[in-house]
């Protein structure tokens, strides 16, 4: 819906925005990924993405597997450019509140300087701790020529998978919306990682939208081996005991294409919503 805003805004182009009920499903090419080899999403997570790629396919979609490129550097370009200020700006915002200790950890990590910083992360790599210390390689204050060096590498990063987008054909991808159901209060400070199904859209600045369609079921909360890695170990903590969460799948369209997104989303509501563990009290789009 347009508003007064949308109207003066310079960014947005005036021209008129396209119908979503419009979007047929017939027809449309979409690629699924239902892991992006960072961090493998949830038995009950991949299963759903399977399901609505299928739903998508019986509604007459052409559903292709889409192999993901080169996501552990998309999500480190990422956390860098996120944090390239060092965290300066995030302690302003914070500095005369009352902090979680968890922000504040953060908020420390984000401001040690680079020889610190590599210290603390082969510490972490000799003790098993290789995603953390990916996370804190990535974070820290850079000069303005890294930066810049930074965002060339993201635009090369985008061009490249526009390039596979379009040499496939694909008008959505259909994906996990995250690498885990809801998580426990104080545990997602250390699953930053199991948010990389939403950096990735964030850096490329695609249009994607998440709607939630099933539920865990009982015998599908977690199949991950055990590991020393704090990250895996907080991973499956926060799925055991998962069972009746709501779950759902991130569709996502190249810009300008918020329409097919809505649509996309619409027609798998509507599928799924007389399963029997559809989630309830939905925001249905219309």
């Amino acid at each position: 819906q347009e508003t007064p805003d949308a109207r003066n805004d310079p960014d947005m182009p005036p021209v008129a925005w396209p119908d979503w009920h419009g979007v047929s499903i017939r027809g449309l090419r979409v690629g699924v990924m239902e892991d992006d080899g960072y961090l493998r999403p949830a038995p009950g997570i991949r299963r759903l993405v399977r399901e609505a790629a299928e739903s998508l396919a019986q509604q007459g979609a052409i559903v292709e597997t889409y192999e993901p490129d080169g996501t552990r550097e998309l999500v480190e370009l990422y956390m860098a450019l996120a944090g390239a200020d060092g965290g300066a700006d995030a302690r302003r915002m914070l500095r005369g509140s009352e902090v979680d200790p968890r922000l504040k950890r953060m908020a420390w990590l984000a401001g040690l300087n680079r020889p610190t910083r590599m210290m603390l992360a082969k510490s972490l790599r000799m003790r098993g701790q290789h995603m953390l210390a990916d996370m804190l390689s990535s974070l820290g204050p850079l000069s303005a020529d890294r930066y810049w060096q930074l965002t060339e590498r993201m635009s090369s990063a985008v061009r490249r998978i526009e390039k596979k987008w379009h040499q496939h054909g694909f008008d959505v991808l259909l994906m996990p919306p995250h690498g885990l159901p809801a998580m426990p209060h104080r545990k997602p400070i250390d699953l930053l990682a199991a948010a990389s199904y939403a950096f990735v859209p964030n850096l490329l600045g695609w249009p994607a939208g998440v709607v939630s369609l099933s539920r865990v079921r009982p015998g599908e909360e977690s199949d991950r081996p055990a590991s020393r890695d704090l990250v895996i170990r907080r991973a499956i903590e926060s799925e055991t005991g998962s069972a009746g969460l709501p779950i759902g799948v991130q569709v996502l369209a190249p810009a300008w294409r918020e329409h097919v997104v809505l649509g996309v989303m619409a027609a798998l509501e509507q599928a799924f919503e007389t399963d029997a563990d559809f989630p309830a009290g939905r925001c249905s789009v219309n």
